[in-house]
């Protein structure tokens, strides 16, 4: 604010605020009036802006006492920001605990603050909305249907879709973690855009850009609403880390996806299969292996399996134990392709 500009603060132009809960199998809206949530079904949406992070959640602090944690956004992978854009700080009951890039902070977060993820879409009804997810929302597991389970799993599949067509959360998938029980969703596309719809979002994210030039950039204050956070089910993705770091050598390296870090790496594909080879994985680990060549677009995330093969019986008997002759060929080529209706 200044003599000339009264009021310079920039309000965030989205209109609704989905959050997922994960034991009760749907996304809520939280009704501020009449302090309710509201379950809402996500039967049409159309990706604008994917590539935003923040930190939040709740902790117990004795005595009928919460401590509520958030953070500011940032974005997951570089663009044209500026490198302030990637610094978060995380509060704690309003007062700042923790500041820095998240790979160098990521360590001392406090436990059941949790990586969340910031999905700007359009809605059926042409309306800019904010999807917050996290734990069971981004996890992929076995699933027996047709689709994409979990949001990274929609990435993987559909990045290169999302400027061209309309998607659903079409089910979801029982999972159990512990004792908690939570519910994954499952997501697929609908149908590729019209003129209109193209017009549409065109016209929701130029507003929305606008508005995150300056939030991301520090350009004029920037009044973002902070959500209510409750306490939730167990993260899905506190399995073991997969990461690797990447060698001076000059062999060909990929952008290795680190689900358990959630971040991303470069590494060579040597480097990949040694993790292979040590931490024992099975087929279905080895898929989950997100990757991606170097100077490739969002659109190419693969699974792990496209890179290194299916394991064989041989693989399969050094999971129990035993080891690996030299020079033994243990891959052989797969490939798996799902279609989109568009």
């Amino acid at each position: 604010m200044s003599f000339t500009r009264k009021d310079s603060r920039q309000v965030n132009p989205c209109t609704q605020w989905y959050e997922w809960k994960g034991s009760k199998g749907h996304f809520v809206m939280y009704d501020k009036e009449k302090k309710v949530e509201i379950p809402k079904d996500l039967d049409y949406f159309v990706v604008l802006d994917f590539n935003l992070m923040c930190l939040k959640g709740m902790t117990d602090g004795g005595g009928g006492k919460f401590h509520q944690f958030y953070s500011n956004a940032v974005r997951r992978w570089g663009e044209s920001e500026t490198p302030s854009s990637r610094i978060i700080r995380l509060s704690k009951d309003k007062e700042v605990i923790l500041e820095g890039a998240y790979s160098d902070i990521k360590q001392k977060v406090p436990q059941g603050v949790k990586y969340t993820l910031g999905v700007y879409i359009m809605t059926h009804d042409y309306q800019l909305a904010h999807l917050s997810m996290s734990g069971s929302a981004l996890s992929a597991i076995e699933y027996d249907g047709h689709g994409a389970v979990g949001w990274f799993d929609l990435e993987s599949k559909c990045r290169s879709k999302f400027g061209n067509g309309s998607f659903a959360m079409i089910d979801t998938v029982d999972a159990k973690k512990g004792a908690t029980e939570y519910k994954v969703p499952v997501f697929w596309g609908r149908e590729a855009l019209s003129a209109e719809e193209i017009e549409k979002a065109t016209e929701l994210d130029e507003t929305l850009q606008k508005y995150l030039d300056t939030y991301l950039g520090g350009g004029s204050e920037v009044v973002q609403e902070v959500q209510e956070v409750k306490t939730e089910e167990a993260s899905a993705l506190d399995n073991p880390t997969h990461n690797v770091l990447s060698s001076n050598n000059d062999e060909e390296r990929f952008i290795f996806w680190d689900q358990g870090n959630e971040e991303e790496t470069k590494a060579t594909k040597a480097e990949i299969q040694k993790l292979i080879d040590d931490n024992k994985l099975n087929n279905e680990a080895v898929d989950k292996i997100k990757w991606r060549p170097i100077g490739s677009n969002d659109g190419d995330w693969r699974g792990g399996l496209e890179l290194f093969g299916e394991q064989s019986d041989e693989v399969e008997d050094l999971k129990r134990g035993g080891f690996l002759k030299k020079g033994s060929d243990i891959l052989k080529e797969s490939e798996e392709t799902e279609v989109l209706p568009f």
